[in-house]
């Protein structure tokens, strides 16, 4: 039943019962009648307040714990992924580490290679002649300090290019080491050496 129903229903009966027992006073009956179904009407909407006190404590526990969970998977993710970069750092950190033995080993290597050039234990294997000018040109001539006439390359060149070569074959290393990584971590399949 709604509640002006019932009030209306307890008016009726109060006033009922009053008028039975005090007949000659019908406005005082009335009104400790309408008193009486007001006072029952206050006395059910306490009880409804107090309900909804309850519903609304209990969603906002519900709601602080939700938000306790939310921050606390919030924390964990930036923890994880805190986690992760330091660990992708580590890794490339070693790629550069490794790199840069590479790049001296490869510098110590060269370096051994022009030096056995140079004492005559390590030959080139095919001698290299000066090239002709393509038809149309004119040959100049040799360059003041430049010797035309020796064919082959010289021990300062071939350690240049020697060390040219160890030193892009590190870099290439390296880089494809990098590329490999960034791999790793978005998940597809590095590249296998040769």
């Amino acid at each position: 039943m709604s509640t002006p129903i019932l009030l209306v229903g307890l008016v009726a009966a109060v006033f009922t019962l009053v008028t039975l027992r005090f007949p000659g006073r019908p406005v005082t009956i009335f009104l400790i009648a309408l008193f009486c179904a007001v006072f029952a009407w206050v006395l059910s909407l306490k009880d409804q307040i107090s309900d909804l006190q309850t519903e609304l404590s209990t969603a906002q526990l519900q709601h602080e714990r939700q938000a306790r969970e939310a921050s606390d998977a919030l924390a964990l993710a930036h923890a994880e992924i805190r986690e992760l970069e330091h660990a992708h750092a580590q890794r490339l950190a070693a790629i550069d580490s490794r790199h840069q033995q590479e790049f001296a080993d490869a510098q110590t290597a060269a370096d051994r290679t022009v030096a056995d050039l140079r004492h005559g234990a390590l030959r080139l294997r095919k001698q290299l002649a000066a090239t002709s000018c393509p038809a149309g040109l004119q040959f100049a001539g040799p360059s003041p300090g430049v010797d035309i006439e020796a064919p082959g390359l010289r021990p300062e060149d071939a350690g240049f290019l020697v060390r040219l070569a160890d030193e892009c074959d590190a870099d290439l290393r390296a880089a494809q080491a990098v590329i490999d990584e960034d791999r790793r971590l978005c998940g597809s399949q590095p590249q296998q050496e040769p």
